[in-house]
């Protein structure tokens, strides 16, 4: 297990760490410091897991709650090809409904360099004595229906451009959902997982991308996208 405990920690920190958690669900409810001291109490204390870890699946690991990081679900076909169905960022919880938990030979990997916190011994029966939360994670759970629905219309019905253009807004609107506002946000991406995730060659990732650029619709500068109008480069999503 190379996850690294961290510890021990201040009480603001621990409550710091939710802060992503409690604005995503703060969009489905009204979350009081009640429900936070009950979320807070359902997860133990973070850890860092390293980029290419296996966090949940594959016989390893049960629901978590990301506090900063990409993490994503994947399966792995022959000859070791991998497919990218899903991401995960900062204030997602995961593994608490069917759709974010690995199924089969699915397994949840570490993107880039991420902090969770995993559910803790009774935390789920802490999450479920408390009607606001519950409602706020089956909201939760309906977005990411959605956003797997999104991936799927991704890879069927758009071009390359089409596709990265899609998924860069829709990770920048998640993002921003998580309290990282502005035209830059952190998303230190590695292009092969960009192409794992769009179904594409990594050179046509790399062509893709150098055209949005050059559009001046998204681009990557310091480990961070760069996205001037989100609503543009949706329309250039759609339109191809």
């Amino acid at each position: 297990m190379s996850s690294i405990s961290i510890a021990p920690l201040s009480p603001s920190f621990y409550q710091a760490s939710l802060d992503p958690t409690v604005r995503v669900l703060g969009a489905h409810a009204s979350l009081s410091s009640v429900d936070h001291g009950a979320l807070n109490e359902a997860f133990d204390g973070p850890e860092l897991a390293a980029p290419g870890e296996v966090v949940f699946g594959d016989g390893a690991g049960g629901p978590f709650m990301i506090v900063s990081g990409l993490v994503a679900l994947s399966r792995t076909g022959l000859e070791s090809a991998r497919q990218i169905i899903s991401f995960f960022v900062s204030g997602d919880i995961v593994g608490l409904d069917t759709a974010t938990m690995p199924r089969g030979p699915g397994a949840m990997i570490v993107v880039t360099t991420a902090r969770i916190r995993r559910l803790a011994p009774g935390g789920r029966q802490r999450l479920a004595s408390v009607p606001t939360l519950l409602r706020a994670l089956a909201a939760q759970s309906l977005q990411h229906q959605a956003w797997l629905q999104d991936q799927i219309f991704r890879l069927g019905a758009l071009s390359a451009l089409g596709r990265t253009a899609h998924l860069l807004a829709e990770l920048s609107l998640r993002l921003e959902r998580a309290g990282f506002r502005g035209e830059a946000q952190p998303l230190p991406i590695k292009q092969e997982v960009l192409a794992e995730a769009l179904g594409l060659s990594l050179v046509h990732v790399n062509r893709t991308l150098k055209r949005l650029r050059e559009l001046r619709l998204a681009w990557f500068e310091c480990g961070r996208l760069m996205i001037p109008d989100r609503a543009a480069l949706l329309d250039a999503a759609v339109l191809g």
